[in-house]
């Protein structure tokens, strides 16, 4: 996905709405696309927050305690709030599609 790309998704994201294009096209810049197979966690409860993912397609489902607590599909981020408050991840991130 080129930098432009990249920002034509951000510009659909909520957490990103109202920020200037060129501030978005530095984090477009930075963000690394990463792909999952279905299963596969993005991260596990407890972790360390490090990163937060923007779903661009498919789905994911947030598990705490072994449970699902939500589906999150495009357009959505997960992780974000951990990493900004510098916490601890309150639930698992896994690959639904």
């Amino acid at each position: 996905m080129t930098v432009l790309e990249k920002v034509n998704v951000l510009q659909k994201v909520p957490i990103f709405y109202g920020i200037r294009t060129e501030s978005l096209a530095r984090v477009a810049a930075l963000a690394q696309e990463v792909g999952y197979d279905a299963r596969q966690q993005l991260y596990r409860e407890n972790d360390a927050a490090d990163s937060m993912f923007v779903v661009v397609e498919g789905e994911v489902e947030l598990v705490r305690d072994g449970r699902e607590t939500q589906k999150v599909g495009a357009h959505q981020v997960v992780g974000a709030f951990a990493l900004l408050a510098g916490d601890t991840q309150p639930e698992s991130a896994v690959a639904a599609v």
